[in-house]
């Protein structure tokens, strides 16, 4: 698929705001207003990029298939990997991964993270 790009400068605070909370739910600014560019000019219904249907943005969901491909389920995989894992699949830069996919695949239920000792 081949497109343009486009920027846009954004001075109202409260569209700001509205971007920053979209862009944690999608995981990218670009995917949220990819989003709100197919449901509102495209009238789409936009089903693959729901957050309602599972509960988790698309984001999280195609991190989860990252995971399911490298590991079984009850098997263990280091944080860090699994970081790597995903943000490889969704394009994030690693730092941004446990707090847009890591936490909200654990908060939904879908991964357990173990915490140990990182360093003595």
């Amino acid at each position: 698929m081949s497109g343009r790009v486009a920027k846009a400068s954004i001075e109202d605070n409260d569209l700001l705001e509205a971007l920053e909370a979209a862009e944690d739910e999608h995981g990218s600014m670009a995917e949220a207003l990819r989003h709100a560019l197919r449901t509102t000019y495209a009238d789409e219904e936009d089903a693959d990029n729901d957050v309602s249907t599972s509960g988790l943005p698309k984001a999280a969901r195609e991190g989860y298939e990252a995971l399911r491909e490298h590991v079984n389920p009850g098997e263990r995989l280091a944080l860090d990997a699994a970081e790597g894992i995903i943000a490889q699949r969704v394009q994030l830069r690693k730092p941004t991964v446990r707090d847009t996919i890591i936490r909200k695949l654990h908060a939904a239920g879908w991964i357990d993270v173990e915490q140990g000792i990182h360093r003595v």
